[in-house]
């Protein structure tokens, strides 16, 4: 009896609209006094606003209490399409979406005489445009009014995964109901029986080959391509053609794809299911990656910690690269490829996002297997045997080790943002399923310094030799920005948000530097001059041919210092164009470069005529012209003229704690000693990020 009960309340919450739907035991709601206390970071602008939320919706161990006294649950879920993690106009419109659906469950729930049940929200009440509170009225709609999960301390992703479902910014809405008992065996087999649905085998033929699938996977998962935007169908990057039984054109795919593409049946992949059988042509590669592998390493005493072979490898964000090494410390072998994390999102806030939604596992995967190849085609390369190589050294971010390790990246989801581990210790292949390799060889993870300066910072350092100058500065350059300054034998450093714009991503036409990418930008003769990668015909433009464009335009007075662009798109290069949002896109980037840099001399009292030397680390410093970085405020004009591009110094400064074991220690001793800048808290950043959006010399 109380099976069917489940059975109808699901359906009847299915049919309102709610996109997945199932009953659980309430004890198996975790409650949390730490998820109720973030509400008084007032982060939603709603503590002591809203009846329904904190701090007047009643204490938080008597909620917490309320919950256990109920004996099961019906979670349901609605799902919108975001542009992104902050888009916060969108999440609103979600939540709207899920008060008639609880309002319609009321009406069920008394027609079923459930007398009583608890209704809760995910986010807040926002059955009123502004609540009473607001007002000093009484509540207007006592019977209607939706206090929110974090009020009562409940742990929403724990609670999605209990109800089987993805939460990803979910909306949650939660009633839970008493005096009803669930049957486990008949409730494992409902279960069981979606499970069946869910795995429905599809054929699909994949660039002429065939291939299984299961339904209602996404095109993205099929191919496993690369979504820069986390699969939020803003960026336009994952195009492919596709026929079949195909879920319908989604409002970004109409938004984003033209006449003539909808035509030929393009699609967005992260955007599009297969529900059935289907046929899928990835478009042309653009060509080989110009992934930098090489980079400045000053001469060691050898004291290796491998005796017959060694490998080093740095896990950037955007692309993976190694070097083998031989007995005597001589590179045998360089290999580079692109991280294949990138199907989560082209930065580290997305991945983040997919690995606290159950994606932990998958992520960890995915950067092992890609490195067991790197490790593969280096001992192909030099033919020798990979089981041979007795010593590994691995650096990357702190999120990336973390991801590597399957280490819990929650705590870098959020203030005060402390990782849980930093590394700087040894593991064994075994631990990190680096099967190339036998399991007992040691794989040692150079140590990070917070939760977003890494292990390739550290790296980065000591390839550079920063700390054996007087004063000297570090930037790596890229979505993440993590600069050091080295002054009077002190080391601090800091890091800044970019955004992914030296990258290629959210730029319009942008890409990484490969074939076809405008890489340099110049004015001759009062005109825009284009050099293209692999001298062909441009399909897209780079981050160093951003920053000469731009650099470019404000010389021809194309755009003002503002950045005012009067056109709807300027021409570089037929077809490639720059759009107003472009250029915003590399002001915000640029600015907070700048602002960090300039923050660190102004906290060590430095000006850049004290600074000996910029090391510029990463392949886009590599290819950055210096001129146009300080045309556009990207660097102060002095720093940019003394700058000194170091390639793929995270690499190098771990071949160094290959080659020689006493350099960990020294690793080891900057990290802890570091001074960490948080640039979030800092006024004077602030202040000077703001005025720094302007395009002039500094």
């Amino acid at each position: 009896m109380e099976n069917k009960i489940f059975e109808k309340i699901i359906a009847e919450a299915l049919s309102l609209g709610a996109f997945k739907a199932n009953v659980i035991k309430a004890e198996q709601i975790e409650t949390d006094r730490t998820f109720r206390d973030m509400c008084a970071s007032n982060s939603c602008g709603m503590y002591g606003r809203c009846y329904m939320c904190p701090p007047d919706v009643g204490d938080i161990d008597t909620l917490m209490a309320d919950v256990k006294k109920y004996d099961h649950a019906l979670v349901y879920q609605t799902v919108t399409a975001l542009e992104d993690s902050f888009d916060f106009e969108g999440m609103i419109e979600a939540k709207k979406r899920t008060y008639p659906i609880a309002q319609s469950l009321r009406t069920v729930f008394e027609d079923m005489n459930i007398s009583k049940v608890l209704h809760l929200g995910a986010g807040g009440c926002g059955v009123c445009e502004k609540c009473a509170k607001q007002t000093g009225e009484p509540c207007r709609f006592p019977t209607k009014a939706l206090p929110s999960l974090e009020a009562y301390g409940i742990n929403v992703s724990r609670l999605a995964k209990a109800a089987e479902m993805k939460y990803i910014n979910g909306r949650i809405p939660l009633p839970i109901l008493e005096r009803c008992c669930l049957h486990s065996t008949r409730h494992k087999r409902r279960v069981s029986r979606w499970r069946k649905i869910m795995n429905d085998k599809i054929n699909v033929i994949l660039n002429g080959k065939p291939m299984l699938a299961v339904s209602g996977v996404t095109l993205s998962e099929i191919i496993k391509g690369e979504r820069p935007c986390g699969g939020h169908g803003r960026c336009g990057k994952c195009k492919v053609v596709a026929k079949g039984k195909l879920s319908a054109l989604s409002d970004s795919e109409l938004s984003l794809l033209t006449a003539e593409e909808l035509d030929r049946g393009v699609r967005l992949a992260c955007m599009t299911q297969a529900l059935g059988d289907c046929e899928i042509v990835t478009l042309d590669s653009l060509g080989g990656e110009n992934i930098l592998s090489g980079g400045a390493m000053p001469k060691l005493d050898a004291k290796p910690s491998f005796k017959r072979y060694g490998v080093a490898v740095d896990i950037g964000t955007t692309s993976l690269a190694a070097r083998l090494y031989g007995a005597y410390g001589n590179i045998l072998a360089e290999a580079a490829a692109i991280n294949p994390q990138q199907c989560w999102g082209a930065d580290v806030i997305s991945r983040i996002e997919a690995a606290m939604n159950g994606r932990a596992r998958e992520l960890a995967v995915s950067v092992r297997s890609a490195v067991n190849c790197l490790i593969a085609e280096l001992a192909e390369r030099s033919k020798i045997e990979a089981k041979d190589i007795d010593a590994a050294v691995i650096t990357g971010n702190t999120v990336m080790l973390s991801l590597l390790t399957e280490q819990s990246v929650e705590p870098l989801s959020h203030a005060p943002f402390e990782a849980q581990r930093l590394f700087g210790e040894i593991l064994y292949a075994s631990e990190l399923e680096l099967m190339a390799l036998n399991s007992d060889v040691p794989v040692y993870l150079p140590p990070c310094i917070s939760a977003f300066v890494g292990a390739d910072t550290v790296c980065a350092i000591l390839a550079t030799q920063l700390c054996k100058n007087g004063t000297a500065m570090l930037a790596d350059i890229g979505t993440n920005g993590e600069m050091a300054l080295w002054n009077e034998g002190r080391l601090t450093v800091c890091s800044t948000a970019a955004g992914p714009a030296f990258e290629g991503v959210g730029i319009s036409m942008g890409m990484r530097g490969a074939e076809g990418a405008i890489d340099r930008v110049t004015v001759e003769n009062d005109r825009i001059s284009a050099h293209v990668i692999g001298e062909v015909a441009p399909v897209g433009i780079c981050g160093s041919g951003l920053v000469d464009a731009v650099a470019s335009m404000l010389e021809l007075d194309i755009i003002d210092d503002s950045g005012y662009l009067e056109e709807e798109q300027f021409i570089i290069e037929p077809p490639v164009s720059l759009t107003p949002k472009d250029v915003r896109m590399l002001q915000l980037a640029k600015s907070a470069i700048c602002a960090g840099l300039l923050t660190l001399m102004k906290h060590d009292a430095v000006t850049d005529d004290n600074v000996s030397a910029l090391y510029i680390a990463g392949g886009f410093g590599n290819y950055l012209g210096k001129i146009s970085a300080a045309r556009i405020g990207l660097l102060p004009k002095n720093l940019a003229l003394r700058s000194v591009a170091v390639g793929n110094a995270a690499l190098s400064g771990a071949s160094m704690l290959l080659l020689n074991t006493d350099e960990r220690e020294f690793a080891f001793r900057l990290a802890k000693s570091a001074t960490v800048l948080d640039l979030s808290t800092d006024s004077f950043f602030s202040d000077t990020y703001i005025m720094g959006m302007v395009f002039e010399e500094i």
